[in-house]
């Protein structure tokens, strides 16, 4: 490693919360309080795509290999937003607790799930499908 600094990529106005790299790790991805989510492409330009969104505070983010994944308070509910692209997203509610923590996995049996760290000190894991490229949570349980 030679920390050499090499770029500062602009766009969030408040605390960034969670950040990881995009897949095949061709982008950086970012989460902030001030309801912004921000994919870099680590092109020489250092494009941005924004997914905007108003009245959410996002306080985690995990990627499928469908599909980025949310996590925070949107109009007040606690959810879990799945995002594809600027012109689609849909809305999870998942009850009173707020997930501060979000990562994703196959499961042995290639049964992919979410896994959810709650701000209660709660555990929750959701089983995912996608029949007809829509994500149904299908099961949850506090761990």
């Amino acid at each position: 490693y030679t920390t050499e600094y090499i770029v500062q990529l602009k766009g969030h106005t408040n605390t960034i919360i969670d950040m990881m790299w995009g897949k095949k790790d061709e982008s950086i991805m970012s989460c902030g309080l001030d309801g912004s989510i921000y994919e870099w492409k680590m092109d020489e330009n250092y494009t941005r795509k924004d997914y905007m969104t108003n009245n959410s505070k996002f306080t985690s983010l995990a990627m499928t290999n469908q599909m980025i994944i949310s996590a925070g308070v949107e109009g007040g509910k606690n959810v879990i937003k799945e995002l594809r692209g600027n012109d689609y997203s849909k809305i999870h509610q998942i009850g009173p607790m707020r997930v501060v923590q979000l990562n994703s996995f196959l499961s042995l049996y290639n049964f992919p799930s979410i896994i959810a760290g709650t701000e209660n000190g709660f555990i929750q894991v959701f089983g995912i499908t996608l029949i007809l490229d829509i994500f149904l949570i299908i099961y949850r349980s506090s761990i």
